[in-house]
């Protein structure tokens, strides 16, 4: 008799839908489609049935889906207390995993499930995670919090609930963690990118926008908080004089937070007889990001969370767009070593400022060449066999 294949069932569990999560997520779904050796359950939040319209989710008879209920109230709350959030999200996975009977596990965002999820599942799960946030690179206000992120790693290490820890974007950091602990357990993930086609020429998108083929564009897009530095790019315009402006086209596309909304219009309203800013405060698609990004000469991300990576490096190198961003942490370390723009350390307003009047330090520092290497590694194909494979 013919002994029949093991077929490796897998549960990817996704508990919140913003943003790269989603994209995430999707990455996984459209190579799942294609691996008929795996069974595959997508775990989410019942919300998902309408989030998931933003993208196209192809039925396959390797997948299906199970969801669990988290609405945007209880989030809310739970977001309140890092322990809180542990112990409801440790607690819903392992109720998927006793209803599913799975437990090999690729989880979107592990940080949020520690401390608790290695005391409230099986010594049999097995768990893939993804890791964005790499304590080393942080600036730590207290010694409390980076003894307790240190924790949540340490945990994650000795545990037998995880067979492969991957840090996003982090090559470096993989073989120095791998080295220190003496151990395989580390692996690098690519951080993906979305394969996009422009086929209008960059001189007709820039007519659509009113910008002169001779101007420098200057874009911010993706979503604008205090920590992507919005507020930073709006006062160092506010710096310039009228005369160095001149010739010089700034661009924001996403949607403004409401913690940062009353200042950004107000800054605006102040600067709007000297620069030229075009605002898109809503929603935008990834096709516009890439039609901006194919339009820009610089992209400005002179952001202050530094320790993880960002999906904006991606485009940069897609589009062969220089970035100026902080040489500070996992971020400034991605910028430099793939020659996608310049790394400036202390990057506020002033120097912020200093660059949109002379920004050629960032075309000395960019490759093509490199961005090509940096794309080739950063496929959707890659980042799902980095995972599952």
């Amino acid at each position: 008799m013919e002994s029949t294949k093991y077929k490796r069932k897998i549960a990817v569990f996704n508990a919140f839908l913003g943003g790269h999560n989603i994209e995430y997520l999707h990455h996984i779904y459209m190579n799942a489609i294609n691996d008929y050796d795996i069974d595959f359950t997508f775990v989410v939040p019942d919300y998902f049935v309408i989030r998931k319209k933003s993208l196209e989710w192809p039925e396959s008879p390797n997948i299906k889906f199970h969801y669990f209920k988290l609405d945007a109230s209880e989030y809310l709350k739970i977001c309140t207390s890092p322990l809180k959030k542990s112990w409801v999200l440790s607690r819903i996975l392992k109720r998927t995993l006793k209803q599913t009977g799975l437990y090999e596990v690729v989880l979107i965002e592990t940080i949020a499930f520690m401390p608790f999820l290695p005391f409230l599942t099986k010594s049999k799960t097995k768990i893939t995670s993804i890791v964005y946030y790499i304590p080393k690179h942080h600036s730590y206000n207290t010694k409390a919090k980076q003894l307790y992120d240190k924790l949540l790693f340490f945990l994650m290490l000795k545990s037998n609930r995880f067979k492969r820890i991957c840090l996003l974007n982090a090559i470096k950091d993989t073989h120095e963690y791998n080295k220190t602990y003496r151990t395989t357990i580390f692996s690098f993930l690519p951080d993906p990118y979305n394969p996009i086609e422009v086929t209008k020429s960059r001189d007709e998108i820039r007519k659509e926008f009113g910008i002169d083929s001779k101007d420098k564009l200057f874009i911010h897009f993706g979503s604008m908080t205090s920590r992507k530095g919005t507020i930073e790019i709006l006062n160092a315009i506010a710096l310039l004089d009228k005369e160095k402006l001149v010739g010089k086209r700034f661009l924001f596309a996403g949607k403004v937070a409401d913690a940062i909304k009353e200042k950004f219009y107000n800054i605006i309203e102040n600067i709007k007889d000297k620069a030229n800013i075009i605002v898109y405060d809503k929603f935008c698609e990834y096709d516009f990001f890439g039609e901006i990004c194919k339009a820009a000469d610089y992209i400005l991300i002179p952001y202050k969370n530094v320790s993880q990576s960002s999906g904006l490096c991606t485009y940069a190198a897609q589009f062969k767009t220089p970035v100026i961003g902080p040489s500070e942490g996992l971020l400034g370390e991605i910028i430099r070593d793939n020659g996608i723009g310049i790394a400036q350390e202390g990057l506020d307003a002033k120097k912020i400022s200093e660059f949109i009047v002379d920004p050629t330090n960032a075309d000395k520092n960019f490759s093509k060449e490199a961005c090509d290497i940096y794309l080739k590694r950063s496929t959707p194909k890659e980042f799902y066999n980095s995972l599952i494979h």
